[in-house]
Order: C-alpha cells, then sequence, then structure tokens
C-alpha cells in the first residue's frame, strides 16, 4: 500500500475551503481502481499548513488516478486559492 503525503500551499481563503474541497474529492477518488482513503491531517504545532493523506493500493494505479481527468479537474478547482504548486512524497506501507 502506498500513502501521499501531499502539502498544498494555500491563500488564507483556500484553508477553509481546503476541508470541503478534500470531501469533494474523496467523492471522486472512490470510483478509480487502486483508491484506499483521502484524510485531512491538521499540524497542531502549525495550523497553517494543509496537509493530506491518500492512500492507494499500487504505484500503478496512482499514476493512472495522477493521469485522469478527475484528479486535473481536482486541482483545477484548487487552483484559485493556490499559492504556488503543492508537494507530495509517495511512501510505501507494508502491512505485517
Amino acid at each position: 500500500m502506498l500513502l501521499i503525503f501531499v502539502e498544498h500551499y494555500l491563500k488564507e481563503d483556500g484553508k477553509s475551503y481546503f476541508p470541503g474541497w478534500i470531501n469533494d474529492i474523496k467523492k471522486v477518488l472512490q470510483n478509480h481502481e487502486g483508491f484506499i482513503d483521502i484524510k485531512h491531517i491538521e499540524d497542531v504545532e502549525d495550523s497553517n499548513r494543509s496537509l493530506l493523506f491518500l492512500y492507494f493500493q499500487n504505484l500503478e494505479l496512482l499514476r493512472k488516478w495522477a493521469k485522469s481527468d478527475d484528479h486535473e479537474q481536482a486541482l483545477l478547482k484548487l487552483q484559485p486559492y493556490m499559492l504556488k504548486k503543492q508537494k507530495s512524497q509517495i511512501l510505501r506501507i507494508d502491512l505485517l
């Protein structure tokens, strides 16, 4: 399983928009093969950060999502609130 850690750099109005955007994206993601879950993450030491965890079955299916029109549309909805491009880190989780 993959864990994708994503930090979005948002304007003030984007920070309040972000949780609802994640809920909307979750509905879209549920139709994509390999999607497991998405979570809004709060940094308790820096509430200005806009973070999420995205869980996918494998890299191939994650890449398929990343190249999809749905992914492009999701980012277009967030774009007016962005200060700069998001940063992602992909991590593999071994479930024992």
